[in-house]
């Protein structure tokens, strides 16, 4: 019995599969036909477009804070690349670089 739920809440069933679930398990069907009440209501619909804006947006964010975290370490690199190679040329005529 679990794994019918688990199959009927798996994203990756099919329409055939849920049909021959529901036909098998009557609590399987009821909440079907409930969560179809449920989904077509327009207070839901909004809520859902709200929700996958708002993890858009999430997404948008951590990915450009990502892309400036990775420049700034390029950056940061060429930087410290730079002065490794002044370090090393002045280091093999005695003098130090400050």
């Amino acid at each position: 019995m679990l794994w019918r739920w688990l199959t009927y809440l798996d994203v990756n069933t099919s329409e055939e599969e849920l049909e021959e679930l529901m036909e098998r398990d009557g609590a399987i069907a009821k909440a079907q036909r409930r969560l179809e009440e449920v989904t077509r209501g327009e207070g839901f619909r909004r809520a859902y477009i709200s929700r996958q804006k708002a993890l858009s947006d999430w997404m948008t964010g951590v990915n450009t804070a990502f892309e400036k975290g990775v420049e700034k370490g390029r950056s940061e690199d060429r930087d410290e690349s730079r002065d490794d190679i002044a370090r090393h040329a002045l280091g093999h005529r005695g003098l130090r670089l400050t």
